[in-house]
């Protein structure tokens, strides 16, 4: 049952005196409709602190949130992802028409789509949380994202993934997911939402109805999802049946499914939005969209994305996420202030001619401030900057090394029993896009390359065995090989070079079946630096272990 909206709101008003209550205006009948719109959206902008850019959302448009990206934010530091978020919230309740706390979000999964990287403790990921048989840690994990999104002024986690990957070859989920079955992604899932909670983070379960088997990547384009209705419930549909209950945000994802809908993905449809989410599975939590921004809607969509926001709202969604830099089809590679101050005109004349109604936007508008009073935004106290001292500390890389360490199979070992890496000389060759986590290893001090994942070049290649051939051994992390096979041209003319080759399979581990010639193959399930550092240290263990 929903809740009605002045006995939600009347909570608001047990705000601190510090927060000058009287200055806020709790009652959306009396907002704006541009404010009302605006509370509606969360957006990105460029920059590493407070700018023109960000105030103008604010002061402006009267956005409800930001969602922040490396390559936008740069999110560099503890220090400087504070400075961000709290100069955006002090802004906006100094300066708003309405001074109501920001969504701070990002997307911060651990493994391979993590956000926040120097300074926070990096965790495997989700499908080394199901692999490690022990559900405990994947509250504990997300309890210490939680934590440490909190102390920098992050409020929202776009976070658990839960999409049943069913498909191995997957092209975006893949060892994002917990798993291929409906309960372990169920059962970890769980746990992830108790230590989100527990954090005082905002949770969003993605991506309903579930990408989990899925041929195309809806960044580039509109995957399909041909499967009866009874099959969905069975896989996909699954655990947002179980979870849904326990979760206070859900994000759809750009998805065709003809089952549930034959005409629009699942961003543009009331029949799955309204009709499945809300009204079959009773969720009455917040309701996001995948970014706007990507091309799988927009392929879905041929009018404009102001076109494509008007049918999200009509289809059930809450919050209009409007980052991101995947416009493919347009001149500009990502949305601007000028481009969301359209989006927001095109929404208030939709309600001014009455194709969306104001009981629209205002069942919208309680469902956004009751969330942000749910997780005490409005009584939020500046952070204390000493407490970025507790970031990335000696027990949460414990528990990251724990995970880690648990995770780890040996696939194939073809070296000699008393084989050692002992005063060997290394060499070593990894994708430029996991740089940064072995330049954090021991591995540093080898000789190495670092390729691109989609052209590996003949200069390249003869850089390479010019290194194979002053090593005594070779390193090769593969990183979805299946996908991206230049790497197996790569390791082929490693391998002409009759050294002996050690891999790490360090993201899907289908991987393995494509090295059947290496020395010794081993899976961590994640290619962030504490899981490339647990290959390593497995390969050392074996070492001690065979000179006993």
């Amino acid at each position: 049952m929903r809740i009605p909206l002045l006995i939600s709101l009347c909570f608001l008003f047990t705000l601190s005196a510090e927060q000058e209550p009287a200055a806020l205006n709790l009652n959306p009948k009396q907002w704006t409709l541009e404010e009302k719109i605006g509370q509606m959206l969360v957006v990105h902008f460029n920059g590493t602190e407070l700018n023109a850019e960000a105030k103008g959302y604010i002061q402006d448009l009267h956005v409800g949130g930001f969602i922040f990206y490396e390559w936008s934010n740069q999110l560099s530091s503890p220090q400087q992802v504070q400075k961000l978020t709290s100069g955006l919230q002090a802004f906006a309740k100094e300066h708003a028409s309405q001074p109501i706390p920001l969504f701070m979000m990002t997307d911060q999964e651990g493994g391979v789509v993590s956000r926040l990287k120097n300074g926070f403790t990096q965790f495997p990921g989700n499908r080394a949380l199901a692999q490690s048989n022990r559900p405990e840690l994947a509250e504990l994990s997300a309890y210490i994202i939680g934590r440490e999104m909190r102390v920098v002024g992050m409020n929202m986690n776009l976070a658990p993934v839960v999409d049943v990957n069913i498909n191995p070859l997957n092209p975006v989920i893949g060892i994002r997911s917990f798993g291929d079955s409906a309960e372990q992604v169920s059962c970890y899932a769980a746990q992830s939402l108790k230590g989100y909670r527990r954090a005082g983070v905002i949770a969003v379960l993605k991506h309903f109805p579930g990408h989990g088997d899925v041929v195309a990547d809806s960044h580039e384009s509109l995957p399909v999802v041909n499967k009866t209705l009874q099959e969905l419930e069975q896989t996909e549909l699954s655990p947002f049946f179980r979870l849904t209950p326990d979760a206070p945000g859900v994000m759809t994802a750009h998805l065709l499914v003809p089952a549930l809908d034959k005409k629009n993905c699942a961003t543009l449809s009331k029949p799955i939005v309204e009709g499945l989410l809300r009204e079959r599975m009773g969720f009455q939590g917040v309701i996001l969209t995948d970014s706007l921004a990507m091309q799988g809607v927009l392929d879905n969509k041929s009018d404009s994305i102001q076109e494509v926001a008007i049918q999200s709202i009509e289809a059930g969604h809450d919050i209009l996420l409007l980052g991101g830099n995947q416009l493919l089809t347009s001149e500009n590679p990502e949305l601007t202030l000028e481009d969301v101050s359209k989006i927001a005109q095109a929404i208030a004349q939709a309600v001014r001619t009455g194709r969306l109604s104001m009981e629209r936007i205002d069942a919208s508008m309680e469902r956004i401030l009751t969330l942000k009073n749910q997780y005490a935004l409005f009584d939020e106290s500046p952070v204390d900057v000493a407490s970025l001292a507790s970031l990335n500390s000696a027990a949460h890389r414990a528990v990251a090394r724990e995970i880690a360490m648990a995770v780890i199979i040996v696939v194939q070992d073809q070296l000699d029993e008393d084989y050692t890496l002992e005063k060997k000389k290394i060499g070593l060759f990894a994708p430029e896009v996991v740089k940064s986590a072995v330049m954090a290893t021991s591995l540093k001090d080898a000789q190495k390359l670092f390729f691109n994942l989609k052209d590996v070049s003949e200069d390249q290649i003869a850089q390479a065995k010019k290194i194979a051939q002053e090593a005594d051994v070779l390193v090769f992390l593969s990183y979805n090989a299946w996908k991206f096979p230049c790497q197996l041209e790569l390791f082929k003319a490693l391998q002409s070079m009759q050294k002996p080759t050690i891999v790490l399979v360090i993201r899907d581990p289908q991987d393995a079946a494509l090295y059947v010639d290496a020395s010794l193959v081993i899976c961590t399930y994640s290619s962030v630096k504490v899981s490339i550092q647990a290959g390593i240290d497995v390969l050392k263990n074996r070492e001690r272990s065979n000179r006993k």
